[in-house]
């Protein structure tokens, strides 16, 4: 797997108290984003953690998150935060960062490393 690949985390919230993580992975001759779930309680515990925190390595604890795989999103979610049409939820990005390592041909679960990477301005 090349280290050109990005991921996003963001929170879709879809109804009140309830969420999950879309994992969003952007490959440099993407089409659409590869995209995998990441539990609720996944990801609450991720998100505090990164709230304490600027290292996303150090806030993983040891540097894994357990992902399942969901059909391809469209480009558009790699940069979108807000309401998602036809009331299907609000989506937040958590953090964003650059693949260290993760095994080929997109397996259906796994677990991955990451760490952080300065944002664009």
């Amino acid at each position: 797997m090349s280290h050109d690949t990005l991921f996003r985390i963001s929170e879709h919230v879809t109804a009140p108290g309830v969420s999950h993580g879309d994992l969003f992975l952007l490959t440099p001759d993407a089409e659409s984003l590869v995209t995998y779930d990441i539990q609720g309680l996944d990801l609450i515990s991720l998100v505090e953690r990164f709230q304490k925190r600027t290292d996303l390595e150090a806030c993983l604890g040891e540097g894994e998150i357990w992902i399942k795989r969901k059909a391809n999103h469209r480009l558009h979610y790699w940069t979108f935060s807000g309401d998602i049409s036809g009331d299907r939820g609000t989506l937040r990005e958590v953090c964003r960062g650059r693949l260290i390592e993760f095994p080929g041909g997109w397996p259906e679960a796994t677990a991955l490393k990451i760490y952080d990477v300065p944002r664009e301005p």
